[in-house]
């Protein structure tokens, strides 16, 4: 699958510093065709790195994230596949002993640019979850620093690269939950669990997939009981998805994909599957598709996993 630099009619050309902490997503510009000067002058998308809790605790997964706050009209895009774009990418500078865990990403929703271009995108205020390690050999009281870098694309009509080097948190170390509390962050974290795919097995409905075989391709069927609308959101490394823009969503119960060929380094479907219930309330969950194909796939096995959460 073929992916193009850019979104919509055009995109920008323009030189991209990278931006210290607070400062815009662009610190210097050439001329940025599709933006006004007012818009080169300050950042359609700002990051902030931030924590759920109000201290870390040893020994266990601490939920920290950053929070992609975007003007009206802009997005960034979901690491998965899209026909344009660049994925979204946070990386960590940890102290010694502590260790990242998988980056959680929201579900995302689809976005057709101008000449059938679907890309999955994220719009408005958006919280990627960065789970991180605390070890045991941090002292109760100590206070941590730990920094982020994140890389976007940023989009309207035209495109430009967003950079924030060096976004810190600065947090004390305890060694008991009962010893935290929320931050003003928790409400977000909240919602962005709701947008975060679960393990098929938590459907409220049975989930089922059928395979249909044929020759170095497949045809793969995902049903939810009761469903109302479906739409599925394939992963970066998944098996390719034809004509994703037709067949990636639709009305009822009832999925049909048909995949690309399948091989020994691409043999897994995976991604994302959002199921729209029969009632208002909630409007939609998501949970988790992994479903091995090729033979080396098959014996990996599958599974999912969500970050813990605490109350």
């Amino acid at each position: 699958m073929s992916r193009r630099f850019g979104c919509g009619t055009g995109w920008a050309r323009g030189a991209v510093a990278l931006a210290a902490v607070g400062a815009p997503a662009w610190a210097a510009h050439a001329q940025l065709d599709g933006f006004t000067t007012e818009e080169a002058e300050r950042a359609p998308v700002s990051a902030r790195f931030v924590s759920e809790r109000s201290a870390l605790v040893a020994g266990r997964i601490n939920i920290l994230g950053v929070i992609f706050d975007m003007e009206p009209e802009w997005h960034i895009y979901w690491p998965g596949q899209n026909d344009t774009g660049m994925p979204t990418v946070i990386s960590l500078g940890l102290p010694e002993g502590f260790e990242a865990k998988d980056t959680v990403f929201p579900a995302p929703h689809r976005y057709v640019s101008p000449g059938d271009l679907l890309d999955h995108v994220y719009e408005g205020p958006t919280l990627v979850i960065v789970p991180v390690f605390v070890p045991t050999s941090v002292t109760n009281g100590d206070v941590v620093t730990i920094t982020a870098d994140a890389e976007w694309l940023m989009c309207r009509e035209a495109c430009i690269p967003g950079f924030a080097e060096g976004l810190e948190i600065t947090l004390p170390v305890v060694n008991s939950p009962g010893a935290t509390s929320r931050t003003e962050e928790w409400d977000q974290f909240r919602e962005t669990r709701k947008r975060t795919a679960r393990p098929v097995g938590s459907a409220l409905g049975t989930i089922e997939t059928s395979v249909d075989r044929s020759g170095n391709g497949a045809t793969v069927t995902i049903s939810a009981e009761r469903a109302r609308k479906l739409a599925f959101y394939p992963d970066a490394g998944s098996v390719e998805v034809r004509e994703l823009l037709a067949a990636g969503e639709a009305e009822g119960d009832r999925l049909s994909l048909a995949l690309g060929t399948i091989t020994e380094e691409r043999g897994t479907l995976s991604g994302v599957l959002e199921v729209w219930g029969p009632g208002d309330e909630p409007p939609s969950r998501v949970y988790r598709i992994k479903l091995p194909l090729s033979e080396a796939a098959e014996k990996e096995g599958s599974g999912a996993v969500s970050p813990d959460s605490d109350s």
